[in-house]
């Protein structure tokens, strides 16, 4: 049997909003912002796009953080913003339009953390907010220091190879790698140095 990707993730993000709230019965106007910089305590600024309601008021957070181009959004962001929630997709440190080095997972938990704090801290956005992600961008919640994320409240992760036990090899390799800061290769075929 095959999977459809595109309904499986559509069936996801369904269930995470109405985990965090329900799909809003407005319709709102939308604004979106490109290129928004967030400066990490390092000094490494990241880039995210935002899309969120045109309209006065307080909205939860739906975050995404991904090393696959914050630019390939699909139209979900724009149908989440629409039914009343602020939708960011950031490309993580080193990727694309944000700035460092890429070694996955290695930054993921401070970088995290700093950027759902400012997710949260929003002056349109409700304190509330869940993250998304399919194959690696699944994973990025995973190294979330969670007991101290007040503003975290759901993830919905998908394809994050957790299905079966012989998928875990690659998550569970970077995770001894990051534990131990030991570099990661930015592909099978090189460093991105």
């Amino acid at each position: 049997m095959k999977l459809n990707i595109n309904f499986f993730f559509k069936t996801c993000s369904w269930i995470l909003l109405t985990a965090i709230g329900a799909w809003g019965a407005d319709r709102y106007e939308l604004k979106i912002d490109r290129g928004v910089t967030v400066k990490m305590r390092d000094g490494i600024t990241l880039r995210a796009d935002i899309y969120r309601p045109k309209a006065d008021g307080k909205f939860p957070v739906l975050l995404q953080r991904t090393p696959y181009d914050k630019r390939g959004a699909s139209d979900f962001e724009l149908q989440a913003a629409a039914r009343g929630y602020v939708v960011i997709i950031q490309d993580v440190r080193g990727r694309y339009t944000s700035e460092g080095e890429w070694y996955p997972f290695l930054n993921e938990s401070q970088d995290g953390f700093e950027t759902v704090e400012w997710a949260a801290a929003m002056p349109y956005a409700d304190g509330k907010v869940g993250m998304f992600g399919a194959s690696q961008a699944s994973f990025l919640w995973l190294r979330l220091p969670t007991t101290t994320m007040g503003g975290l409240t759901r993830v919905a992760p998908l394809n994050n190879g957790s299905v079966s036990p012989g998928h875990l090899v690659w998550p569970r390799t970077l995770s001894i790698a990051e534990s131990r800061k030991i570099p990661m290769p930015c592909s099978g075929s090189g460093s991105c140095r």
